[in-house]
């Protein structure tokens, strides 16, 4: 037996060495004594000697006749043999708070140093290079932590950053890794000594974060599913959770499980028999027919108010389609509905075509399509439809009789095209609209911006690339074509006819003014015209000094379409116009009441308020969550308003005749 060499002084490090030969019984027995003791032995196969060695400062002797060196981060061992007495013992010593070891097997206190910037000092590190402070996070165990700038992300009591609900990123470009990332955290979230040193650093880049268009789309499912990749809410997928999955169909901004078909069917087929008798009724109203033209009749009447009432809910129904952060359930749900299908966007709230197929899908591109055709077909089958009409009625009619119902069926045909299109003006206009090179929005899915695409606002699958241009060039000349040239005619047909029925009246009346006078567009003296049936709808509910009234609301409705499509609602410059908008209408109105009838005005006056209000509200739901039910009632009781004084002022218009 030969006992350690004393050229072996004390060091800094010091582990004694004993050998033993392993052909001696009494050896051999004595090694495995100090194998109890802290000694690792090893036997050397060619001379057959034990080297017994006490485990040096920073390792412990394990059951498993090993020095264990103790790990990185805030422990260090600086004594020598140390053993556990039991399996699995952890024997190595703390280091004080707000220090660590960088490499394992640390052997003394000198060799725990401060823990690097970005870390909570305050508490021990346990095992890492302390735990990252608040709004900090690291990309390796061992290193600095960095602050979280990037708004929706969540840094706080974690060393690693995850999404807050309500916000989106992207790991699908090229110097990215959602894998390798999973992996890292899965290996920050073991404070043990068993964590895996292959995952102990992420090489590869952060995403971007987006904030999602509608919050409660876009899920954290890191508490559930420990991904840090996030998801979306039921029903919702695509770029910021933006599309519906099939199966459901989006009201609004928000995306609704599809009914039963038969339902369906059902709430379709009552849409079109409510239509159906709404304007049969209207078309064949004769109550006033008798009385003196100068009197309006109960047709006058109904569609006078039905045009505020339209008016009102397409300006709205703007709104809404461009708010994302109100949740549309239950009487919510029910209430929007009706507003989109007076909004005129029947297609796709009613007839929902994506619920009936998978490939029937609604976007931009199709949207455009849609209204062009519809365009056309508002034109040519009702010209087809005369023209057959006037074949049959030269074979049945002779005279007098053909003239008058030919001069009949040509007024009727003219006021249905003028009709439509004035309806179906705001929603067609959304239609073009949303394809302009200014609804297009980047993204970059890379903190360095070398991943960028650009999508359009309304529909980010569509990107802002060369196979779009054609539509954007078409979209151009229907503006030109169809939402610049529609009101210039209308305005030029009204002023041809109504400002010469006016200089008639003028004639009659004293040369001093009133206020009601003071218009613009009031400067020649022409013969007399009477005005046709299809341009009646237009002034008839107005004084004769204001028959381009209805021409100013179709501006108002283009250039708020154009401020919300462009824009969006979340725009403080589209807040701004919006509101200032809506007020400065309303001044006009209590200013100047270019209404003839008192109670239409009032009603004008009314839903003008409340569009104000609605437009305050919907800004004050981005308050907390707690209010959500409150601004919802409220937004429920405006529009039931709407509702009721409509049919209250139809009673009493009724109660006329």
């Amino acid at each position: 037996m030969s006992f350690f060499d004393p050229r072996n002084c004390v060091q800094e490090k010091f582990s004694p060495e004993i050998r033993l030969f392993s052909e001696y019984q009494a050896e051999f027995y004595l090694a495995a004594a100090l194998k109890l003791v802290g000694f690792i032995c090893t036997l050397n196969s060619s001379t057959k000697y034990f080297n017994c060695t006490l485990c040096p400062q920073g390792t412990y002797a394990n059951w498993e006749n090993e020095c264990v060196p103790c790990p990185k981060g805030g422990f260090y061992l600086d004594d020598i043999g140390s053993t556990s007495d039991t399996p699995g013992k952890f024997l190595c010593k703390k280091c004080v708070n707000g220090t660590y070891v960088r490499q394992k097997g640390g052997g003394s206190r000198k060799d725990c140093v401060e823990c690097p910037d970005g870390t909570n000092k305050s508490i021990h590190a346990g095992f890492r290079a302390c735990f990252c402070k608040n709004d900090f996070a690291r990309t390796e165990r061992f290193e600095k932590c960095s602050r979280c700038v990037q708004p929706g992300l969540k840094c706080t009591g974690q060393d690693f950053q995850s999404l807050e609900p309500g916000y989106f990123w992207d790991w699908s470009f090229p110097n990215a890794s959602i894998d390798e990332y999973n992996a890292f955290v899965e290996n920050l979230l073991n404070e043990t000594r068993f964590y895996d040193n292959t995952t102990t650093h992420y090489s590869k880049e952060i995403p971007r974060v987006h904030k999602c268009p509608r919050p409660a789309s876009c899920l954290s499912n890191f508490d559930e599913e420990k991904s840090v990749e996030g998801t979306c809410a039921a029903g919702y997928k695509g770029w910021v959770c933006s599309k519906c999955v099939p199966g459901y169909y989006l009201v609004f901004s928000s995306c609704l499980r599809c009914p039963d078909v038969k339902v369906l069917f059902l709430e379709l087929g009552l849409v079109i028999c409510v239509g159906t008798v709404v304007v049969y009724a209207i078309w064949r109203d004769s109550c006033h027919e008798k009385k003196v033209s100068s009197q309006r009749t109960t047709a006058d009447i109904i569609v006078s108010r039905v045009k505020i009432a339209l008016g009102f809910y397409q300006v709205i129904g703007e709104y809404l389609s461009s708010l994302n952060y109100i949740r549309f359930g239950g009487a919510m749900q029910f209430i929007f509905e009706i507003i989109s299908s007076v909004e005129m966007n029947v297609l796709k709230f009613f007839i929902r075509p994506q619920c009936f197929s998978k490939r029937l899908v609604i976007n931009p591109i199709v949207e455009f399509i849609i209204a062009m055709t519809a365009l056309f077909s508002f034109t040519t089958l009702p010209f087809l439809f005369y023209k057959i009409s006037k074949v049959y009625f030269s074979i049945r009619y002779q005279g007098e009789n053909f003239n008058n119902r030919l001069t009949n069926l040509k007024a009727k045909t003219l006021s249905f095209v003028v009709g439509i299109y004035f309806i179906t003006y705001p929603p067609i206009c959304f239609s073009v609209f949303q394809l302009f090179p200014g609804a297009c929005k980047s993204f970059c899915l890379d903190l360095e911006n070398k991943h960028c695409f650009t999508a359009l606002r309304s529909d980010y699958d569509l990107r802002c690339d060369k196979k779009l241009i054609v539509y954007q060039v078409l979209a151009v000349m229907a503006t030109v074509g169809y939402v610049v040239a529609f009101p210039l005619v209308l305005l030029y047909m009204l002023r041809k006819y109504c400002s010469a029925q006016l200089s008639q009246e003028n004639k009659g009346r004293k040369n001093s003014t009133t206020k009601h006078e003071m218009t613009p567009f009031l400067n020649k003296d022409k013969r007399s015209r009477h005005l046709p049936s299809y341009l009646k709808f237009l002034c008839e509910n107005y004084r004769s000094d204001y028959w381009y009234w209805e021409i100013v609301e179709l501006a108002r409705k283009v250039t708020q379409t154009v401020l919300i499509t462009i824009f969006g609602w979340g725009n403080k410059i589209t807040v701004l116009l919006a509101i200032g908008i809506s007020v400065v209408f309303l001044l006009l109105h209590a200013r100047y009441r270019p209404m003839k009838s008192g109670r239409e005005q009032r009603l004008q006056v009314m839903f003008s308020l409340i569009a104000i209000l609605t437009n305050v509200l919907f800004i004050a739901l981005k308050m907390p969550n707690k209010y959500e039910d409150v601004f919802s009632f409220l937004l429920i009781v405006l529009n039931m308003s709407v509702i009721v004084v409509i049919f209250r002022k139809y009673r009493q218009s009724r109660s006329l005749c």
